[in-house]
């Protein structure tokens, strides 16, 4: 979302209503769209700070140093990823400076509307920024997250190296090179899978373009030391951010059985195991479709889970995808045969 097609929603602690209007009015003028809450002190700020949208709040810095302290500080702890921006008519310059150092964006005179829209602006597009990069970073989780359920479950034998050596490898390539887990191959060369009388061969190929993407039909050497003849298809990828290569040797027997495995992991939500989105809507049509023939009455319950946006600002993104998983095995106890169960969110 543009953060200039949105409108603010903004919070607006100021002693004087009339002075916390006035700065609603000038941001107004200016052509910012806001739906501003007003509160006068920290007794107004238990509901407005619970609202799961917040995106901005201005402070009035006037009056009692201490009690402009205490505000502060508690929008800090209570939103630390909401901006706060603090404003002013007459205060102490230590007490804002300190304010800053607390974690506060910036401090604006309120006698100055053009720095006062400029620095409102900055912040939203900002915040924008953040929470779109926030979102970006849970789709990337999520398509790493199904890569790697599609890369145990594949019947080809797939690795991952780094300057030749290896970093990670699915059950199948574990198994055809006779190794029981990773930790034994973890850092072994790529060399060393290969026959002794081929590795010429593969040296010679390794210097060719060709190694970044390409196939190669070379004898492989497993940890007994017997040798079979492979196919290896080469492709650039990354892992942690770290570019490598993902080797893959085919194994093409069993392809409807795979098709299926495929098909079914990629109607599922990777954190919750649960039938994800897009494939809940494709069954919620079937069974509407059923419904209006066979006249039956159906039942859809919905769930949400209080303060979410909160919970996983204040616990982080690991702890709440540990979280999500043992709701979702909660939620299927319950769960008649015939019944379908999805993460919609």
């Amino acid at each position: 979302m543009n953060a200039q097609d949105s409108a603010i929603e903004l919070l607006v602690i100021d002693p004087s209503l009339n002075a916390g209007e006035q700065q609603v009015s000038t941001l107004r003028n200016a052509g910012i769209a806001i739906h501003p809450t007003l509160a006068r002190g920290l007794d107004d700020l238990a509901e407005p700070l619970q609202q799961p949208q917040l995106d901005l709040i201005l402070c009035s810095a006037d009056g009692d140093p201490d009690v402009f302290t205490e505000i502060s500080g508690y929008c800090l702890r209570n939103r630390p990823e909401v901006p706060l921006v603090i404003v002013y008519l007459d205060q102490d310059p230590d007490v804002l400076l300190q304010a800053l150092r607390n974690g506060a964006r910036d401090v604006v005179s309120k006698e100055d509307a053009e720095h006062l829209l400029i620095v409102v602006q900055r912040e939203f597009q900002d915040l924008s920024n953040r929470r779109a990069l926030q979102a970006a970073q849970e789709r990337l989780r999520e398509t790493e997250a199904r890569c790697t359920t599609l890369m145990d479950h594949s019947r080809d034998a797939i690795a991952y190296i780094h300057e030749g050596m290896h970093v990670r490898a699915n059950p199948v390539y574990l198994e055809l090179f006779g190794f029981l887990d990773m930790e034994e191959i973890e850092g072994l060369p790529i060399l060393d899978m290969i026959a002794a009388d081929d590795l010429p061969k593969f040296k010679k190929f390794l210097r060719s373009a060709a190694s970044t993407q390409g196939e190669l039909e070379i004898r492989c050497r497993n940890s007994k030391d017997q040798v079979f003849d492979a196919v290896i298809e080469f492709s650039p990828a990354s892992i942690d951010g770290e570019s490598c290569t993902q080797i893959i040797i085919r194994d093409r027997s069993g392809t409807r059985q795979l098709e299926e495995r495929l098909e079914q992991v990629s109607s599922l939500d990777p954190r919750t195991g649960l039938l994800n989105r897009d494939h809940f809507m494709i069954r919620l049509q079937s069974i509407l479709s059923q419904a209006r023939e066979q006249a039956e009455p159906l039942h859809l319950l919905y769930l949400s889970i209080d303060d979410f946006q909160e919970i996983r600002t204040r616990i982080g993104l690991a702890a709440i995808d540990r979280l999500l998983k043992d709701f979702s095995l909660v939620l299927r106890q319950p769960v008649a045969e015939g019944d379908t169960l999805a993460r919609f969110g």
